[in-house]
C-alpha cells in the first residue's frame, strides 16, 4: 500500500506541457502543492538538476532551484524554455524553507508575457499559433490589460486588436515589432 502524501495528483512532460502553461493552470485552478520538474537528459545545461516551485491558491511562492536567483519569476523563466524535462504535481509542500529557497509572488500573465520575450520554444509557439489559423482573435473587454506587463511596442500591437478582431498573420504586418516578436505576443 502506499502513502498517498507522497504520490503525485498529476504528472506529464515538459515537450507536452510547457511550463508557462503549467503556471497558468495552477492559477486559473488556484492549486496548492508543489509542481517538481526533473531533466529527462543527462548533462541538460537548460535544467541541469531538478527544480521544486510551491504554489498557493495559484500562485508560485517558493522554489528550490539549481542556482539561487531573485527574484522568483527571474529563477523559474529558464523553465519556460526547457522541453527535456517531467513533471510531477504534488498537493503538499515539497519545498521547505532554508537559505536556499527563494521566495516571492508574480503575476502569471506577466510571467507569460516576459516568458514569450526572453525565454520562449519556437515549437509551442507555432504550435498554439497553428490552432488557430486564419481565425479572426478578438480581446475579451474584460481582460485587464495592465497586468500583463506589456512594453509600448505590444501595447500598439494590442491596440490594434481592441480596435477590430484581426488574425496573426494580418496583426505582425500590422505591428511595429518583428514578426517573429509578434508571434510570440
Amino acid at each position: 500500500m502506499s502513502d498517498e502524501s507522497t504520490q503525485p495528483a498529476a504528472r506529464g512532460s515538459l515537450a507536452e506541457t510547457p511550463f508557462a502553461h503549467l503556471v497558468l493552470y495552477l492559477y486559473q485552478h488556484r492549486s496548492t502543492g508543489t509542481l517538481i520538474v526533473t531533466p529527462t537528459v543527462a548533462d541538460n545545461a537548460a535544467l541541469p538538476a531538478a527544480v521544486s516551485v510551491l504554489f498557493t491558491r495559484g500562485r508560485a511562492v517558493a522554489a528550490r532551484v539549481p542556482v539561487r536567483v531573485e527574484p522568483l519569476e527571474r529563477a523559474l523563466l529558464p523553465l519556460c524554455a526547457v522541453a527535456d524535462a517531467d513533471f510531477e504535481f504534488h498537493n503538499s509542500d515539497l519545498v521547505g524553507s532554508g537559505a536556499e529557497v527563494v521566495t516571492g509572488m508574480f503575476d502569471p500573465y506577466a510571467f507569460v508575457v516576459e516568458s514569450a520575450r526572453t525565454h520562449f520554444r519556437l515549437d509551442v509557439v507555432e504550435r498554439v499559433l497553428s490552432r488557430y489559423g486564419d481565425s479572426l482573435l478578438r480581446l475579451q473587454s474584460v481582460t485587464d490589460l495592465a497586468r500583463f506587463g506589456f512594453n509600448a511596442s505590444e501595447s500598439k500591437l494590442v491596440e490594434l486588436l481592441q480596435a477590430a478582431p484581426s488574425n496573426v498573420d494580418s496583426l505582425c504586418e500590422q505591428s511595429e515589432l518583428s514578426a517573429s516578436e509578434a508571434r510570440r505576443l
